[in-house]
């Protein structure tokens, strides 16, 4: 049980701070002191105010964090599996807690593709 609950803390902790050592990459952190807005007005890339810009930022930012539930809940289910013992209601449990997981994952995919689709669309515009 203790080993359990280090795991559920450690992944918990995990989907805290991967996500915001990954803001790096998305522009969120901001380069204000160090000379890139210059930059990138010059090359005509959109300032961080551009609301489109700021929306794409927090889709990233919940995607990411629907995706790291997804891990938890495909590990939590896993480990509900291994340990059921043979006992076929705990193995239930934990294949429908994957699936559940699975189908959620889906759902992030496809929202991830409609949100890059009507983003292209309205960039167009």
């Amino acid at each position: 049980m203790k080993l359990l609950f280090s795991i559920i803390i450690a992944i918990i902790l995990f989907s805290i701070i991967y996500p915001i050592t990954s803001f790096a990459g998305s522009g969120i952190i901001s380069v204000q002191n160090v000379g890139l807005n210059v930059t990138a007005n010059a090359a005509g890339l959109p300032s961080r105010s551009d609301i489109t810009v700021i929306v794409g930022d927090v889709l990233a930012i919940v995607l990411g964090f629907l995706g790291t539930l997804f891990l938890v809940l495909v590990v939590i289910g896993g480990i509900t599996w291994m340990t059921a013992a043979g006992n076929e209601d705990q193995v239930r449990k934990a294949k429908s807690m994957i699936m559940a997981a699975v189908l959620g994952l889906v759902v992030i995919f496809l929202s991830y593709t409609f949100a890059r689709v009507l983003g292209s669309i309205l960039s167009v515009v």
